[in-house]
């Protein structure tokens, strides 16, 4: 929903890797790569990469520089029975499917397995019980190969399966990663082109991914649905075991040198291909490069050492054999781990495995690996870097002589999606891009000049500017165990954590940087993990200083050690995360498990939570210089050190473009007339072969109806809390239940228009009747002694507010719980969360009302979780972040101000979501709040909000004030004490989610802890009443901190004051970022709410646009990494995600709108099995998994009654090819003259766009 979009995620990221040798920061490392294919994130994704015994064998002939025939090789795994096949009957025929239904357990401890029995080839090696996750693992081995085999039975119907190959690299050529890719472009007995992304419309998955990582690739999914889950297992035991492998897939897929034009053999040649353009763009996040470089810097002579996602410029050294080759040695059942997971029975997984892929396979000697070990050093090492520049480039002319500048990132708490996929279509209806293949990004790194340790000069002014990153790394010793990698996660975590652990206060605090470097932590990912620790956004000259800082704080520690405390709020974060009841739960065990298992670890040792926990609270307790005596050796006297400075270049990205033509130019030179005539031709049949009309009879499908017509319902129970005018906050509270679970919005109109322009004749100021001023709304579910508390707290603001207060709302929902609540500072806070909850955040909460998107409601959302038996404390702590929070810190402002406006390094992996809020901005009042409050706006804002606060104490105060003010003003706790100056009237609701046992006394504290102290301030309120004028403000210019003047980014927001806009205006903006060498491009068009009848056939035909033309025109042919479409909220979007093209793209765009409606000669007509894997899709994703702790939010966050629901389940089903054109006809071809487009691109790309005949009319707006 929108109001989930802009609200944070209760949960904290999953602690498991705390216990297995993998790290999420293998996320950002050299090694790391990822080619999703989802539909729902895992809680954990772990990544590493491959060798084998590929070669670089310099520059390629012609025949495998370009490749477009379709040559394939007949793999020589294939026993002498499955080469007995004939290639029509490998290809077509698919192996009979059980007869029977799928069989589930009820319980875990129902398994009829001993250890030693023989299984459908497999025997039994050993189970294990695991009492803490309720759950039993098996671990079996393949008798013929010696594939391993873990099952871990749970009462879970989110069914998951793995497989998983070591894939260790010697070189950079990406070989695992694009063979990754090149798997799922078909195999023998799903011949179709990219089978994998045909089943995203042809099952329920819950989830479906792929990924690469420096010494392993893995290939999960999940489902709900015993059927689905054999279908899809067969999709992917025979993608991984026999794919074609086709010449031409490797070309699309790896790389090739084509013809700009493909038609065109006069024009320029040029690299081309998927992974080639997704490595190039994944080290456009200066974090993502400075954590590849620095681990190269670290381990030289190891596997970690290589680039398992593919360095471009040795990318183009891979050669077709050699993908064959690497498939050959690695892709064997010798070299596999399977995995599976929840309750359906393992016998029947064994058979299918055993009888449609491990049958046909004998063992074979494993290949000698890439060690992962590194030669320890003798003496520290510094290495400085270069980076593109963060900011600056230049000023760039724009067609309509329009410039801006400036950026920065939306903070981070309002990123996280909270409601999950929960509610009917509500995953649909929350206007954000789905999370497949396509809209993810991808962690990837390529090396380029100037490479580690040969950075160029630095800019002449860098010493003065905030530009740089600088940290210390060290290789650790002897962490080898999972005992030893919980070690050194727990002390990693207390030195360089939140706000009282040392670094922190030392590094943090000092104002020498913004954020901790992107290294910082403990990585465990690697064979001998690491411990970094740095600060980013620092002066060069302060380099040295930084580094003495961090010496100065180990001695410090390694004297005096650690507060206690620290080290058991951590053992808390762990007890709560392990008892957190995750829908996904079952890919994070997958990924701890690979991890563990690449480095040869037991299953029985990876399981042992219990038992690592335990004795590190004994060795803590008994040992009083524990942290001490780590902290010496594993760093202070370690010489396996290195000091790594990361510094601008503005030559930077001139060195990359002078790399690739040279590279390019040496490749060409080896060609002569016949063999350009060669390469033209290849082109030519790989866009035929990309136009064929595919028959996908072949792959397995569910039908639509066969799945459930009803919608899921999550019992909830809505009380109304009964508040008099002369209520006092010791009286006893009572409640009455109200007859419907039902939750009234206070919502105001922002516009008089609706998102299809026609006028509305209804007030300014608008909310339900009879809204109850104060709710509470229980949900009793399985929770495992964990409850869910969540709050709103509404204020109706935007037409009392002034223009220029309003971006100050980011900043104030970052700050509200960061600085201290009551009696307490930032640091006494955190502590004081950290031992008896999850933490009381704080993030904006908006809600498009369901039935009128130029509704909205807008808010404060807290949330916490807590263990049951300290519901007392974490419920007081609670109350105190809401009603007493501490503004008064001048320092902490300034550091947190500084922490959001360097996130301006999103823009590399999330530059799609800010060309499609910007270019969406035009089209509704609520979406201009969005980008304003989530956009470049807000980047921009506060990027100017930073450096005002950074120079100025006075201007600190000020917004201080005014922050304060504006608690008075939103907050119960204000309105409790004194009566609002803008007479605002808002309400509060609350949310709890528990196990039957805690409901009654944690309900019990909700109603006497939180909501109690909130009746004084909601007496006589009534929820609709909103006597508010502009005039009647505090806030004044005399008053507010002197800010950079609104410039055109702000220009629209005054909506949100008079009621009025001439949306739907069209508008072309291109953002060029210095750093960034792909693009992402959106264009928007108005839409309709979400309970619209035309809402779900847009919804479809965004479904139906994306894997039918988009991902084919735009991603195959047009070389990006991610395309779709996106029906939203009020919107209905176009985007495209790491694209070498612009203008071609929205070319792409609007032939897709003709193709749906008159069909193409390259694509065909909309059909009904298009028809069909749509719905089938949008099924899957309303019906994913919801844990436990989130059930009936969808209600809560956005009042998405089960009757919306319903009517919206009922429209999937019942919508028509028809309907889904006339739609497409309605607003998207007769509005294309009000869609408004926008790219964030290189800035390479400016001078281009302006030249060309189309760049008249777009804007560029520029960074200084």
């Amino acid at each position: 929903m929108l109001s989930a979009a802009r609200s944070l995620g209760l949960q904290q990221a999953p602690r498991l890797a705390l216990l297995a040798a993998s790290s999420a920061r293998r996320l950002a490392t050299v090694g790391t790569t990822r080619h999703l294919t989802t539909l729902a994130q895992p809680g954990t994704d772990v990544q590493r990469t491959p060798t084998g015994n590929a070669t670089r064998n310099g520059l390629r002939t012609p025949s495998s520089i370009a490749t477009g025939s379709s040559r394939r090789v007949q793999h020589p795994n294939f026993n002498l029975t499955r080469r007995a096949m004939s290639s029509a009957a490998a290809a077509h025929a698919p192996a009979p499917a059980p007869a029977t239904a799928p069989r589930r357990i009820s319980s875990h401890l129902e398994l009829p397995f001993v250890i030693g029995q023989q299984v459908h080839g497999f025997t039994v090696r050993d189970i294990q019980l695991v009492k803490e996750f309720s759950l039993t693992a098996v671990h079996l081995t393949h008798d013929a190969t010696g594939a391993d085999y873990v099952h871990m039975a749970r009462n879970d119907s989110n069914n998951v399966f793995a497989v998983s190959f070591r894939t260790a690299v010697a070189n950079s050529t990406g070989v695992p990663h694009i063979l990754e890719h090149t798997t799922l472009c078909g195999s023998n007995r799903f011949p179709c082109r990219d089978p994998f992304f045909k089943m995203l419309n042809r099952s329920l998955a819950t989830f479906m991914n792929a990924w690469t990582a420096s010494d392993y690739t893995m290939y999960p999914f999940s489902t709900q649905n015993g059927q689905d889950y054999r279908n899809l297992l067969s999709v992917y035991l025979d993608a991984t075991f026999f794919p074609l492998l086709r010449e031409r897939d490797f070309a699309q897929e790896g790389w090739r040198v084509e013809n700009t034009a493909v038609e065109n053999k006069a024009s320029p040649l040029v690299f081309k291909g998927v992974v080639y353009n997704e490595m190039k763009g994944a080290l456009s996040d200066p974090d993502q490069l400075y954590n590849t470089r620095v681990q190269q810097a670290l381990y030289p002579t190891s596997l970690h050492a290589n680039v398992s996602g593919g360095d471009p410029p040795a990318i183009t050294d891979l050669s077709y054999d050699d993908l064959i080759a690497f498939h050959r040695d690695h892709y064997h059942p010798s070299n596999a781990l399977f995995f599976s997971y929840g309750d359906l029975a393992l016998e029947e997984h064994l058979e299918l495995v055993q009888r449609e892929a491990l049958c046909h396979f004998g063992r074979q000697p494993l290949k000698p690996h890439a060690s992962g070990s590194e030669q320890r050093w003798t003496q520290p090492r510094t290495v400085q870097l270069s980076c593109p520049p963060i900011v600056g480039g230049g000023e760039a002319e724009s067609g309509s002589s329009q410039q801006q500048a400036g950026l920065a990132q939306p903070h981070a708490s309002e990123a996280a999606e909270l409601a999950e996929n929960e509610e009917a279509v509500a995953a649909e209806l929350s206007g954000s891009v789905e999370d497949d293949h396509d809209a993810e990004p991808s962690h990837g790194t390529m090396s380029a000049p100037p490479g580690v340790g040969e950075a160029s000069a630095p800019q002449a002014a860098a010493s003065d500017r905030r530009n740089s990153v600088v940290s210390v790394a060290w290789v650790m010793h002897d962490v080898v165990s999972v005992y030893d990698t919980l070690v050194a996660r727990i002390v990693g975590a207390t030195l360089a954590g939140g706000p009282s652990t040392p670094f922190y206060r030392a590094l943090l605090e000092s104002g020498l940087g913004l954020a901790f470097s992107p290294n910082t932590g403990c990585s465990t990912s690697e064979q001998q993990p690491s411990f970094a620790v740095g600060l980013k956004d620092v002066r060069l000259a302060d380099a040295d200083a930084i580094v003495k800082l961090i010496d100065d704080t180990l001695s410090h520690i390694a004297v005096h050690g650690i507060d206690a405390k620290l080290v058991e709020g951590e053992l808390h974060q762990l007890e709560i995360t392990l008892k957190h009841q995750s829908s996904n739960f079952g890919l994070s065990l997958a990924s701890m498990l690979v991890g563990n298992w690449v480095q040869h670890i037991p299953m029985q040792e990876t399981l042992a939570f219990n038992e690592a926990i335990a004795r590190f609270r004994h060795e803590f307790a008994t040992q009083p210089d524990f942290i001490q005596r780590f902290v010496r050796r594993h760093l202070l006297t370690n010489p396996h050190r290195l000091v790594a400075v990361m510094s601008p270049d503005a030559g930077y990205q001139a060195g990359l473009l002078k790399e690739e033509s040279e590279r390019l130019a040496r490749h060409v030179a080896l060609l002569d007339d016949a063999a350009k005539e060669k390469l033209h031709q290849q082109g030519l049949e790989l866009q035929q072969q990309q136009n064929r009309i595919e028959d996908l009879s072949c792959l397995p499908i569910i039908r639509v109806d066969d799945v459930e017509r009803k919608a899921i319902e999550y019992t909830v129970q809505v009380e109304r809390v009964n508040v008099a005018a002369k209520s006092q906050s010791h009286a006893p509270v009572t409640t009455s239940v109200l007859p419907e679970p039902a939750v009234s919005l206070q919502q105001q109109r922002l516009s008089s228009l609706n998102a299809t322009g026609a006028a509305i004749s209804m007030p300014s100021a608008y909310s339900a009747p009879e809204a109850a001023p104060l709710t509470l709304q229980t949900s009793t579910q399985p929770t495992n002694g964990v409850s869910y508390l969540h709050g709103i707290i509404t204020y109706p603001m935007e037409h009392a507010l002034a223009r220029e207060v309003q971006p100050y709302l980011p900043l104030f929902m970052e700050v509200l719980t960061a600085m201290g609540a009551g009696d307490m500072d930032y640091r006494e806070f955190s502590n004081a969360t950290q031992t008896v909850s999850g933490g009381t955040h704080a993030a904006a909460h908006y809600c498009v009302n369901p039935l009128d998107d130029t509704l909205i409601e807008q808010g404060v959302l807290f949330a916490s979780h807590f263990l049951d038996r300290y519901a007392d404390r974490a419920l007081d702590l609670f109350s105190t972040a809401m009603l007493r929070p501490r503004l008064d810190d001048p320092k902490r402002l300034v550091m947190l101000a500084g922490m959001m406006s360097q996130q301006i390094n999103s823009i590399a992996d999330s530059g799609h979501q800010y060309a499609m809020t910007y270019a969406a901005r035009n089209l509704s009042g609520a979406a201009a709040i969005f980008e304003r409050d989530g956009g470049i706006t807000q980047l921009q804002f506060i990027r100017s909000l930073e450096q005002t606060v950074r120079d100025s104490p006075e201007q600190t105060e000020k917004v201080l004030a005014l922050l304060r003010d504006l608690a008075r003003e939103i907050l119960p706790g204000g309105r409790a004490s004194s009566p609002s100056r803008l007479g605002l009237r808002g309400t509060a609701r609350f949310s709890l989610n528990s196990d039957a046992s805690g409901m009654p006394i944690v309900r019990d504290t909700v109603l006497q802890t939180v909501i109690q102290p909130l009746v004084p301030a909601y007496a006589s309120t009534s929820a609709s009443a909103i006597s508010a004028s502009p005039s009647s403000a505090p806030f004044t210019s005399a008053n507010l901190p002197s800010l950079v003047k609104p410039t055109t980014l702000m220009q629209g927001i005054d909506v949100l004051r008079a009621g009025k806009l001439d949306f739907y205006k069209p508008s072309k903006t291109f953002f060029p970022f210095p750093f960034l060498n792909v693009h992402h491009c959106a264009l928007a068009f108005p839409s309709v709410p979400a309970t619209h009848a035309d809402h779900v056939p847009l919804q479809i035909l965004a479904r139906i646009l994306t894997h039918n033309f988009l991902l084919r025109e735009v991603r195959e042919k047009g070389g990006a990494y991610g395309a779709g479409a996106n029906a939203g909220r009020g919107v209905f979007t176009f985007y495209s995600y790491r694209d070498p093209r612009a203008l071609g793209t929205f070319d792409s765009f609007h032939d897709a709108i003709q193709w749906v409606l008159h069909g193409s000669s390259a694509n065909g007509t909309v059909t009904d099995q298009h028809l069909a894997d749509a719905k089938l899709s949008i099924l899957a994703a309303v019906d994913s998994p919801v844990s436990p702790g989130k059930r009936g939010m969808g209600l809560f966050l956005s009042g998405y009654t089960r009757e919306m629901r319903q009517r919206a389940r009922d429209a999937i089903f019942a919508t028509t090819i028809a309907d889904v054109q006339r739609v497409a006809q309605q607003y998207l071809a007769n509005n294309l003259q009000r869609a408004s487009a926008a790219v964030v691109g290189p800035s390479s790309s400016v001078d281009g766009l302006l030249q060309s005949a189309r760049g008249s009319d777009w804007t560029v707006i520029a960074l200084d």
